[in-house]
């Protein structure tokens, strides 16, 4: 995980942030644009101690947000979404990009995409179809 803060960063809020690490783009794109401060995850060890500081990472944020993209390379985060839209529902943002520069979701895996933000949103957490509407309601709620 990174930790950032960048000036000009409301530091009353914190953004748990996760799905971009295969797309630095598409990852310097929100990150570019959030106006509050946010951990950065990283996908990398999958040790105990490293999941526990994961997860109390997540219980200090303030938000989740879970961004899923066509350069995803490890898929364990549709999980963690879904049962974070159980345990922390108004903490969890669920949003997914169809194309990411020379990749782009199959017709099937848009619709089970969807199928997943919606359940997410019936499970009580947000859900938002651009990431532009992500990243507005975040800096909206500094």
């Amino acid at each position: 995980m990174r930790e950032t803060s960048q000036p000009n960063l409301s530091l009353d809020m914190k953004v748990f942030f996760d799905g971009t690490a295969s797309s630095k783009q598409c990852q310097n794109y929100i990150c570019d644009r959030l106006k509050v401060d946010y951990v950065l995850h990283v996908d990398g060890e999958r040790t105990d101690e490293a999941l526990r500081k994961r997860d109390k990472e997540k219980e200090l944020c303030d938000f989740l947000l879970y961004v899923f993209t066509p350069k995803m390379t490890y898929f364990d985060m549709i999980f963690e979404s879904v049962d974070d839209s159980n345990k922390r529902p108004k903490k969890t943002i669920f949003c997914f990009i169809s194309d990411d520069e020379d990749a782009s979701f199959t017709a099937h895996q848009n619709k089970s995409l969807v199928a997943t933000g919606k359940m997410i949103q019936r499970n009580g957490g947000q859900w938002f179809e651009k990431i532009d509407e992500a990243i507005n309601f975040l800096n909206k709620q500094a």
